[in-house]
């Protein structure tokens, strides 16, 4: 088996398997190459300096530990991973572990290492995936060893795990295999996903039982005072309420 994560929580290696992007349920793998689980794509990045708190958004959030998913949808540049990063200082919110996803990971083995890696880490120990890259790498063989995982997460502690740009997942056995661990996964675990697009998994069922929290792009508008507060502590603007507002109306006008 491949150790996915070291003890050291900040670091994760991978030596003896290898993938690459795009695989679908199966792939070529050669097997001499030898990468790594990127450490930095596991650690929350720090919010930007001087950002502003936005209360009516953390409101919402709070109920997190009552959800299942965390849904936040917004056009680049928006503020997702600030707003959750922020949220995550501000709150002390506790046992929280980070996914920064990209194209790299969109199929079946490197999103399911990544992620295994990110549970180890909040359950301060190495929990191997199991499975070695072949040239048919299956979808019952990751479902197999989710099974494992949702039972190893499952307990009376709380546990959130972010997947940021969730919108690079689109591999159709990818989103099939992470269907069927949304599906079992324990209560104690709440997931954020942070997307540019909607949803590429079907999240009604959770929706309907009250275990989904959605933040649309509207939502993710600064209010008035919010834009005024963004340019002026945030982006240094020394000009008085009205000019900055006319700023915003502006910067408003030509995003659209």
């Amino acid at each position: 088996m491949t150790a996915l994560a070291k003890t050291e929580r900040a670091v994760y290696n991978q030596s003896n398997t290898s993938f690459r992007s795009g695989l679908p349920m199966s792939a070529d793998v050669k097997k001499e190459e030898k990468p790594f689980l990127l450490s930095t794509k596991l650690k929350m990045p720090r919010p930007r300096r001087d950002y502003i708190i936005r209360r009516t958004l953390f409101q919402k959030l709070n109920l997190c530990n009552e959800m299942s998913i965390v849904f936040i949808k917004g056009a680049a540049g928006m503020g997702k991973t600030t707003l959750l990063s922020s949220f995550v200082v501000e709150t002390g919110l506790k046992n929280t572990a980070w996914l920064s996803l990209d194209e790299s990971n969109n199929n079946l083995f490197s999103f399911w290492h990544y992620f295994f890696a990110a549970a180890s880490s909040l359950l301060n120990e190495n929990i191997d995936l199991g499975l070695q890259p072949s040239p048919m790498f299956e979808l019952h063989e990751v479902k197999s060893n989710l099974v494992f995982l949702i039972n190893r997460l499952c307990s009376s502690t709380d546990y959130y795990i972010v997947l940021d740009d969730f919108h690079c997942i689109t591999n159709p056995a990818l989103v099939d295999s992470f269907e069927f661990f949304l599906r079992a996964m324990p209560e104690n675990l709440h997931l954020f996903l942070l997307s540019r697009e909607e949803p590429p998994v079907y999240l009604g069922a959770l929706a309907v039982s009250g275990k989904l929290l959605y933040f649309s792009g509207e939502d993710m508008k600064l209010s008035r005072n919010e834009s005024i507060e963004f340019l002026r502590k945030t982006m240094k603007l020394k000009s008085n309420d009205a000019q900055l507002e006319k700023i915003s109306n502006f910067a408003k006008h030509s995003f659209r």
